[in-house]
């Protein structure tokens, strides 16, 4: 195999790796934002109509 062709390979391994670590970030990352943006809406939901239903006044 001549050196061009073992560079290409090496290229294509270190390529396909970081495409498997891309989407298993972006995994994480799409957890993480569903995740802020359920709190955050439960927070508003609580603020805006639980506290004004609440007999005491939380």
């Amino acid at each position: 195999m001549s050196k061009l062709g073992t560079t290409k390979g090496v290229f294509k391994m270190m390529l396909s790796g970081m495409a498997e670590d891309w989407q298993q970030m972006d995994k994480k990352f799409y957890r993480l934002v569903f995740g802020v943006a359920g709190f955050v809406a439960m927070a508003l939901f609580w603020f805006y109509f639980l506290r004004n239903m609440s007999p005491f006044g939380f």
